[in-house]
């Protein structure tokens, strides 16, 4: 059916999975056009590295100030639901933007004090 293979392909545009391992240092683990979207939820899942017990998941909901004709200024987030068992040394999420026009970003951000993997699964609220 025709419909549901245009549902299918909406739903997979507003539902995107990435991660990466072993990280210690500020990186971005997803990002998104601030032009296509109004809000952005992520959950979050971290695991150490050298101790896999320590787990941290959670959701990050974030937005932003910009419109389709205007840069956004500023991006504001919340670190919500979260669940841990024992904890990832220095463990921290930010969202930032970067660039500007229609090339404009708004971005997960995460850094770590000890080895972790990180998977982050977003949705998101578009204008459309």
């Amino acid at each position: 059916n025709a419909n549901l293979s245009l549902l299918d392909d909406l739903l997979a545009d507003a539902r995107t999975e990435s991660g990466t391992t072993g990280v210690t240092t500020a990186v971005t683990l997803d990002s998104v056009p601030v032009d296509e979207s109004l809000a952005v939820e992520w959950t979050v899942h971290a695991r150490s590295v050298a101790n896999p017990a320590k787990v941290w998941s959670g959701k990050i909901l974030a937005v932003h100030d910009g419109t389709e004709t205007a840069d956004a200024t500023q991006a504001k987030h919340t670190a919500f639901a979260i669940l841990k068992t024992g904890s990832i040394s220095q463990l921290d999420f930010d969202v930032d933007l970067n660039g500007a026009g229609s090339t404009q970003v708004l971005r997960l951000r995460a850094s770590s004090g000890e080895a972790a993997d990180l998977r982050a699964v977003r949705s998101v609220v578009t204008g459309a």
